[in-house]
């Protein structure tokens, strides 16, 4: 549920989505949560809260799942149901998981129960967001380790790119450079 905080810098970042975009391929995520979390109250009398936090367990699982086909190349549209399913199951459990922490306390501890609840909510939110981002971050970095090792500055494919085009007569760079001033003739052409 915490990594659904990164999406926005996924969208803007690797699809390249502008931010206004972003946000509006993630809004069906909070239109849902709104839904349900309407209808869970009319749902309250038929199904018991364990049934509904199930329930939204596993539509948010679904939509997890479908996250699979999200890839920098995916159009937006791709995004859509998991958002929804993200959505839809985030509002059937955060109601009646509310109600259980609730319904075995005395009136008179409610302030305070109250105040821990949302403590203890606040907290594994922040713990969750930093996981995941520590995750993210630790992944970017093996991967990165991992690609280093094949990129050489002697290859031809990695000269073209720092140099551009070369002249007739230039053989690439000495070393690696990342413009073409640091680009030195390897040898002038006889004749």
């Amino acid at each position: 549920m915490y990594g659904g905080q990164l999406l926005p810098l996924f969208l803007e970042n690797l699809p390249g989505f502008p931010t206004m975009e972003a946000g509006l391929y993630l809004m069906p995520r909070g239109i849902a949560t709104f839904v349900s979390m309407s209808l869970v109250g009319r749902f309250s009398g038929r199904f018991s809260a364990r049934s509904m936090i199930c329930a939204g367990m596993l539509l948010s699982l679904a939509g997890t799942y479908e996250m699979i086909r999200l890839t920098p190349q995916a159009p937006g549209s791709v995004i859509l149901l998991p958002m929804i399913l993200l959505g839809l199951g985030l509002g059937l459990i955060c109601i009646p998981l509310s109600s259980l922490a609730f319904a075995t306390i005395p009136g008179r501890l409610a302030p305070e129960v109250a105040g821990l609840y949302s403590l203890v909510r606040s907290v594994g939110s922040s713990i969750g967001i930093s996981l995941a981002s520590t995750c993210l971050n630790h992944s970017a970095k093996v991967n990165w380790a991992g690609l280093r090792g094949y990129v050489d500055p002697y290859h031809p494919a990695v000269r073209r790119r720092a140099c551009g085009p070369m002249p007739p007569g230039w053989r690439g760079c000495r070393g690696w450079c990342s413009s073409r001033r640091w680009c030195r003739p390897s040898s002038l052409p006889s004749g």
